[in-house]
């Protein structure tokens, strides 16, 4: 995968990937394959900038290295890295979001 690193400071890069348009679902795939990397502590990719965001803890040519061998088209990455994320929601698999309280009015 070809992309351009945006910014970057330690244990943080922002990745604009080389591509016109990405998709929901390549945004998701992709966000998917950089949580299996076990440094990764945070994942956030927008598909409207086609950027990622990885908070990390480890070698930072490690990273770009394991960001380079992503392919949207990779049927072995697409079975592999539909693990849970540590940056996934805090919330129940049930409800994606928190419980609404009560309002006391």
């Amino acid at each position: 995968m070809k992309f351009k690193i945006v910014h970057e400071s330690r244990g943080r890069i922002r990745v604009q990937v080389i591509q016109n348009r990405m998709t929901l679902e390549q945004a998701d795939l992709l966000e998917a394959y950089l949580c299996t990397w076990p440094a990764a502590q945070q994942v956030t990719v927008h598909e409207r900038t086609c950027c990622a965001i990885v908070r990390y803890e480890g070698d930072r040519q490690e990273l770009l290295t394991f960001l380079s061998r992503f392919s949207y088209t990779s049927t072995e990455i697409a079975k592999n890295c539909w693990t849970p994320c540590p940056s996934a929601s805090p919330w129940p698999a049930e409800t994606s979001l928190p419980p609404v309280p009560s309002c006391s009015c």
